[in-house]
């Protein structure tokens, strides 16, 4: 299926009526200081998680996926013609959250990493599981990862593939990838287990071959270096998502903060945002010729994709997108055409694109 590349906001009646076809995204899209977004795909159900990377080698940039309410893993990729969505798999359960990264160099394109409820939805009772979809032969294969006591919420993976994963278990586990996929998870799939301490684990980050970050439903941001956890820092509301560049890690939270930490310590943390509602994206990417190094954006429960203006503390931003239910999750990439872009999605079902038009 094809989806035609009509902004976020102009109807195909719009179109009809005017008596014209397609106009170029720059003459209708909503305009937002520089940026322009626009729809890519809607599922009808909500969108729970996404991500970008180099999932299909054949074409150029990055491809979207998604994770739906009804269990489905979409890939959406742009082309001359519009985004074009595929179905890469159906699950019993529905996944929350998806990370996209080279596993093996063996097989085609990057790979997919969902994880979730292996039966019903993220509110059942019952197993977690990450599951593996990776290209062979042509299509799509998708194998259980690792299955859970409970709900699967949160997965990464670092630049040296090592796969991070936490949930309602209150344990986290890091994971090298020693063999063939093929061969997964019967061997070749090195774990290191944490304990019980971290509470609900609802987002990580992998920091090395030891270490990472836990964003827990209490509200702790946990460092785990080798053997031991302690809290780098505490929240009175639940965290829920976390992102990274280099040394500076952003999170945010249901009490609506969006919080800028150093790895190395180089700063206290600062506080770059304070909304009313629930926030559910953590990015940190080059969004602007403007300015040097990288900026912070954030999507929230109004509806608002926004990015800021600098790292600094109560940053001014910009809102680059919006739409009328809840976001649910942020992500960022490369994509064919566009440049630097960042996906929005959430229980509207629908996935918003934004990026900055180069002119500007």
């Amino acid at each position: 299926m094809v989806s035609r590349l009509l902004p976020a906001g102009l109807s195909i009646l719009a179109l009809v009526a005017s008596g014209c076809g397609l106009t170029s995204v720059d003459e209708v899209a909503p305009r937002h200081g520089p940026w322009v977004s626009e729809i890519a795909w809607e599922a009808g159900v909500k969108i729970g998680g996404c991500a970008l990377g180099d999932i299909d080698p054949a074409t150029p940039g990055d491809e979207v996926v998604v994770v739906t309410g009804d269990h489905r893993v979409v890939l959406l990729r742009r082309s001359e013609d519009g985004w074009q969505d595929e179905l890469v798999a159906q699950f019993d359960g529905e996944m929350i959250q998806v990370a996209v990264a080279e596993l093996s160099s063996n097989y085609p394109g990057e790979e997919i990493l969902c994880v979730g409820a292996k039966k019903g939805s993220e509110d059942d009772p019952g197993p977690g599981v990450a599951m593996l979809c990776y290209q062979s032969g042509g299509q799509f294969v998708t194998k259980t990862l690792f299955e859970d006591a409970a709900l699967v919420h949160g997965v990464s993976v670092d630049e040296d593939g090592r796969i991070a994963l936490v949930g309602y278990t209150g344990k986290a586990r890091l994971f090298e990838v020693e063999d063939e996929l093929e061969q997964l998870p019967d061997s070749g799939l090195g774990m290191i287990e944490f304990g019980n301490e971290l509470g609900q684990g609802k987002a990580v980050l992998g920091l090395g071959a030891s270490s990472a970050l836990v964003a827990s439903a209490d509200g702790a941001l946990v460092r785990i270096d080798g053997l031991t956890a302690e809290t780098w820092w505490k929240s009175p509301d639940s965290l829920a998502r976390l992102g990274r560049a280099g040394d500076l890690v952003v999170c945010c939270d249901n009490g609506g903060r969006l919080q800028l930490f150093s790895v190395s310590g180089a700063f206290e943390p600062r506080q770059l945002h304070d909304a009313a509602d629930r926030l559910r994206g953590a990015v940190l990417a080059d969004l602007s010729a403007d300015h040097d190094g990288v900026e912070a954006a954030t999507a929230d429960y109004d509806g608002r994709l926004i990015v800021f203006d600098t790292l600094e503390e109560d940053a001014s931003y910009i809102v680059v997108a919006t739409d009328n239910d809840r976001f649910h999750h942020l992500a960022t990439g490369v994509v064919e055409g566009l440049g630097r872009s960042l996906v929005a999605v959430g229980y509207g079902g629908r996935v918003h694109v934004a990026y900055r038009l180069e002119s500007d």
